[in-house]
């Protein structure tokens, strides 16, 4: 049997899925993987980018703040109203544009080696809390940064 004519449209075939539903589907996508990324995004952060965001609060003199990224043992061992007398002294030897050197990570502890202009030559420590980390304080004497031992 021969083909229909093409001139009363019955031979003509159009794509296999509407492209209507192509486009939806590939919004829909676009939008769930946005939503994953930006829902990770939020609530996982590393020890490296809590370092960095006490050194803006440092910066800032942000006492309360601060305040807040120190382990708990820490914040038991130094009230809050102490730790604002020595803030001062800190910022000096932690810039916010402190370059990251060797990183260790071990049972739940981080050491990270810092340096930079404005920043003094330190490791630091923080240990995880949850998603997120903690500031444990400074190895050795390289700042003189009165952390208690934690």
């Amino acid at each position: 049997m021969a083909d229909p004519p093409e001139e009363n449209g019955a031979g003509r075939r159009g794509p296999a899925l509407p492209t209507a539903v192509v486009a939806v589907s590939v919004i829909v996508a676009l939008v769930a993987v946005s939503g994953l990324l930006v829902m990770l995004f939020r609530r996982t952060t590393g020890p490296g980018e809590v370092l960095r965001d006490f050194a803006r609060s440092l910066e800032a003199e942000d006492c309360p703040e601060s305040y807040a990224l120190l382990a708990a043992a820490i914040r038991e061992q130094v009230d809050e109203g102490s730790w604002c007398e020595i803030l001062p002294e800190m910022v000096p030897h932690l810039s916010p544009a402190f370059s990251i050197g060797q990183r260790t990570f071990h049972e739940g502890i981080a050491t990270i080696e810092v340096f930079g202009e404005d920043t003094t030559p330190a490791t630091w420590r923080l240990q995880k809390a949850g998603r997120s980390w903690e500031i444990l304080g400074v190895e050795e004497s390289a700042v003189p940064i009165p952390f208690p031992d934690a």
